[in-house]
């Protein structure tokens, strides 16, 4: 099996924040977080914004919001104010992406500030929370800025980003010094755990690696995301370690996304297959040809069942995986051979995405989609205070789309490779197990048999499977096979049950 581990990526999501506080216009004291709360600059206006905000009257706030930066004198806090209601309508909306470059002007143009820490705290909290472009984000917001009077929440945030940079660029030292200001079991500290274990796997230290994935995923303390990627990498790694036993017991209790779900259910039938529990094996791949897993699809599951069926004798089956696979890669096998460009192939441009450097790049673009259609449904590009920020959506879908065109290029030629070489494997399987078919194969006394289903006793009840796919069934998934050799081989099992 294959399992392609992580790369050192940062991927930025969990607990989601709320809309802006009150947040003060003078500076902060840097003896404690409680002295950050914010006192408007104009709490006659804060308070209408607060009213509009509870009413969800989002369009009025807008229009408040720019009458008192257009009115307010010059580049003061008053404007900037009126800019910070604007960007917690936008927020409020889910309109990311929109929120966070408003925010990070404010937080560019009032250093020092309530208003700044306040656009600050919120900027961290989509972070955490959705994809978004990092680096961007954070570049000249922390890495040349003096931090040391920032509210302690924001000195962890600044922390992190300050270690990794250092860290990337090789200067250890420095951000080992950077790590130790971040407070323990924080959202960053957690982090930054995840990154060194994934820099353990890199640098093929994995008992390290297990043993920081292991804690992560063991701390209810951690954030909900980061725990299950740390569990998932968990169980990767112990299954490399050979314990399938445990591989897959960690499996179970991994909980991604459809598309990162099937990897799991492709990852977990593997192990079944090596404890040689070919039902259950066979189940799991069964629950993979559910639609909702199309994306995940890969030739390794036919690889797989095409192993389980030869090895239990069931040679016509093996034929049967063969021919499926054929027609399921057959354009892709032909744009491949007639050297076209593969990220027109859809079944190939999907394997691509798996890649998690390609992923945080997708999810990012489909989230910016999503917004650019809320702010046409709400009106806000006919609206003339956030005409330039139209503009910045378009040319961000932009600006991604040609990351990932230029990103799958060479990715696609990656994939492309795999699958000539899952239909090297299959073509191999097949051929093999014709021939087999031809003699008499491992005649045994103790050949592997699937369990019996009972017609006397009711503890347990059985239904045949319909091709109707509820995903809190899928693990319940068999194929009732047992072994074919003693008999010569033969055609096709019993379907899933």
């Amino acid at each position: 099996m294959k399992l392609v581990l992580s790369a050192l990526i940062l991927l930025w999501n969990t607990n989601p924040g709320a809309l802006a506080q009150s947040s003060g216009t003078s500076l902060v004291r840097p003896d404690t977080e409680a002295a950050f709360v914010y006192r408007p600059q104009d709490t006659l206006f804060w308070s209408e914004v607060e009213n509009g905000m509870r009413d969800k009257n989002y369009t009025y706030v807008i229009k408040i919001g720019n009458q008192k930066a257009r009115d307010s004198k010059g580049d003061s806090l008053d404007q900037a104010e009126g800019r910070l209601a604007m960007a917690g309508v936008m927020k409020q909306l889910g309109l990311n992406f929109g929120a966070t470059e408003m925010y990070r002007e404010l937080a560019k143009t009032k250093p020092g500030t309530q208003v700044a820490f306040q656009a600050l705290t919120e900027i961290e909290r989509i972070i955490k929370t959705f994809p978004s472009d990092f680096e961007s984000l954070t570049g000249d917001l922390i890495l040349d800025q003096d931090v040391d009077n920032w509210p302690k929440h924001l000195t962890d945030f600044t922390a992190y980003v300050n270690a990794e940079f250092n860290r990337l660029s090789g200067y250890d030292q420095w951000a080992d010094a950077e790590y130790k200001k971040i407070t323990p079991e924080s959202y960053w500290d957690f982090k930054v755990k995840y990154n060194l274990a994934l820099a353990d796997v890199a640098a093929g230290r994995i008992d390290s690696a297990i043993e920081r994935f292991s804690s992560i995923s063991s701390n209810q303390a951690a954030p909900a995301t980061l725990r299950t990627e740390a569990t998932h990498q968990y169980a990767r790694l112990v299954f490399e370690k050979g314990d399938f036993v445990q591989s897959n017991k960690i499996l179970k209790g991994v909980d991604l996304g459809a598309r990162e779900r099937g990897l799991v259910l492709l990852e977990r039938a593997w192990a079944k297959y090596y404890l040689k529990d070919y039902s259950r094996s066979l189940g799991l791949l069964a629950a993979l040809d559910a639609p909702i897993f199309e994306p995940a699809r890969s030739g390794e599951a036919s690889v797989l069942k095409m192993l389980i069926y030869k090895e239990l004798c069931y040679y016509d089956a093996v034929a049967d995986v063969a021919k499926d696979f054929n027609k399921r890669f057959a354009k892709s096998m032909e744009a491949i051979r007639k050297r076209r460009d593969l990220r027109q192939d859809q079944g190939i441009v999907h394997l691509s995405v798996l890649d998690p450097r390609i992923l945080v790049h997708v999810d990012f673009l489909n989230q910016l989609k999503e917004e650019r259609r809320i702010w046409s449904r709400e009106g806000l590009d006919k609206n003339e205070a956030l005409a330039g920020f139209t503009k910045r959506y378009d040319f961000k879908i932009r600006e991604l789309n040609e990351i990932l065109n230029w990103k799958l290029l060479k990715k696609t030629r990656e994939v492309g490779d795999l699958v000539l070489d899952w239909a090297d494997q299959v073509s191999f399987l097949d051929y093999q197990s014709r021939v087999d078919g031809l003699r008499i194969q491992r005649i045994t006394e103790d050949g592997y048999k699937s369990e019996e289903v009972p017609h006397m006793t009711f503890d347990r009840v059985y239904w045949t499977f319909t091709n109707e796919y509820w995903l809190d069934e899928l693990d319940s998934l068999k194929v009732l096979v047992s072994s074919q050799c003693k008999a010569g081989g033969t055609g096709a099992p019993k379907g899933a049950r």
